[in-house]
């Protein structure tokens, strides 16, 4: 008895250890499938979150730009300037810091008291919110 036992117990060990290391091997593959799919998950909200931080900001910059206008009709800004320098100073930093030539060339013309770049600035701040909202 004791030596047919011996061989059974040998082609168990070989079965355990064979399906052992396909488990670890099945696994380790699906641990990189895993890892790459959450690397990519993590650069979609990476772009996401990116996204809706320029998107926010141009939504500030609109919110400065108009702060004259609703000084004038008496309704209370997000944003309150003591005059209209300190207003174009905030406007330029913004510009600057959104990088944005049409931007900045509108902001020219609102420098310039040329209506159209008030109208050019709010056409680009909204068509670079809507790109962030897509």
């Amino acid at each position: 008895m004791k030596n047919s036992l011996t061989p059974i117990l040998g082609v168990l060990l070989i079965i355990a250890v064979v399906l052992g290391v396909y488990f670890y091997i099945n696994g380790q593959n699906k641990i990189k499938t895993l890892q790459a799919d959450l690397d990519k998950a993590q650069s979609e909200v990476k772009t996401l979150k990116d996204a809706k931080a320029k998107g926010l900001s141009y939504a500030e910059y609109a919110d400065v730009l108009i702060w004259p206008a609703l000084k004038e009709i008496g309704a209370t800004p997000r944003f309150s300037f003591k005059d209209e320098i300190k207003w174009m100073v905030e406007l330029e930093n913004r510009v600057n810091n959104l990088n944005d030539p049409k931007l900045s060339e509108s902001l020219e013309m609102v420098k310039n008291d040329e209506s159209e770049g008030f109208l050019l600035s709010i056409s680009q701040v909204l068509g670079e919110i809507e790109k962030a909202l897509k």
